[in-house]
């Protein structure tokens, strides 16, 4: 909203500058139309990053996060990596294999030539902090290289938010900006954002639930479960560990009431329990209701712990790269039916369309 209404402190213009608003009701216009930093290029080959520093006005010093846009001077501004007392942002995030998201106003075709490109900074642009993040402060290649395997999907056609695989080296860690680039297919324009995380390597978690992560398949949430037990062999220098503890499957939903795809600290989580609110995934709060989920395999209807009367429905039965969504339960709803088959999620009825959740 208008001067960071209802949103992290960081929106408030006290603090970064009335120029925000501009972020605010632009935030999808940090580009520059003739970037042309498509993959197939020699130049992209040789340095991906080459087309979009030239874009940016040919110098490594550059400002990334307003993609060196004066209107979008705001999005420079030293206090983002700050967190401002309200602990929304920046955004704590543990290093390792993640699923991100891209949200979108406008979708554009991004096979086979477009891309998204996550670079991360150095270890060193933590001891320079005070200044605008520039290509100087980035690692050399992006860590992660996305490109869709099939049109359309979300950020192709109709969005508004596309999940993609990346992971984080376990290096990193502590204060770190992940710069993305945009690169369309069908137009030369490119797209630039900056987010600030905190880095940290995973613990231990008392799951042992895995799951694959794989772009080809992203509509099929996958579960594995193993049990594994730490070696109980004396030692006369170190104590026996405790044997790790398994969380049991009850259908997609775990012993602690979360459902995990992906990876072990993803779970499926609800922003707010309204009719219409969009499922997402998010590092794992067992103890929070938003995470909370209870299967009942006799109506095939997945409802959330605390608000039993709403249920997980698909908005179509037939189709792909549609969003799972909050409603009101309906047993006769055949949009709220699933089942449990071989670590998937499965519409029933004629058509057996794997869920994305």
């Amino acid at each position: 909203m208008w001067n960071g209404g209802n949103g992290a402190k960081i929106c408030d213009p006290a603090i970064t500058t009335s120029s925000i608003n501009t972020v605010i009701t632009d935030w999808s216009g940090v580009a520059i139309g003739d970037a042309n930093g498509w993959s197939n290029s020699e130049e992209y080959k040789n340095d991906p990053s080459k087309a979009h520093i030239r874009a940016m006005g040919g110098s490594k010093t550059a400002k990334i996060c307003s993609a060196n846009i004066p209107k979008f001077s705001a999005l420079d501004d030293i206090a983002w990596p700050i967190d401002q007392g309200d602990h929304v942002y920046p955004t704590e995030m543990k290093t390792g294999p993640s699923m991100f998201e891209y949200t979108v106003t406008a979708a554009h075709r991004t096979r086979t030539n477009g891309y998204i490109d996550v670079y991360i900074t150095r270890d060193t642009w933590q001891m320079e902090l005070g200044r605008a993040v520039t290509w100087n402060d980035l690692e050399e290649s992006p860590i992660c290289h996305w490109v869709p395997e099939t049109y359309p999907t979300p950020i192709q056609k109709g969005g508004p938010m596309e999940a993609y695989p990346c992971t984080i080296p376990h290096e990193k860690l502590g204060k770190h900006v992940l710069f993305m680039v945009w690169q369309r297919d069908d137009s030369q324009e490119a797209f630039y954002s900056c987010s600030d995380v905190v880095l940290e390597n995973p613990g231990s978690f008392d799951s042992t639930t895995k799951a694959e992560i794989e772009t080809t398949t992203v509509l099929t949430t996958e579960f594995t479960a193993e049990s594994t037990t730490e070696s109980t062999t004396e030692s006369t220098t170190e104590p026996t560990p405790e044997p790790c503890k398994t969380i049991d499957f009850k259908g997609p939903v775990l012993s602690d009431s979360t459902i995990r795809p992906f990876q072990s600290d993803l779970c499926i989580y609800a922003a707010s329990f309204t009719p219409e609110q969009d499922l997402t995934t998010l590092y794992c709060s067992p103890e929070d209701s938003r995470f909370k989920w209870k299967f009942d395999a006799s109506s095939g209807q997945i409802s959330s712990v605390s608000r039993p009367d709403l249920c997980w429905t698909l908005p179509a039965q037939n189709g792909i790269w549609q969003h799972v969504k909050l409603s009101v339960c309906d047993e006769k709803d055949v949009l709220q039916k699933l089942s449990w088959q071989d670590g998937k999620l499965h519409v029933q009825g004629e058509n057996k369309n794997s869920w994305k959740t």
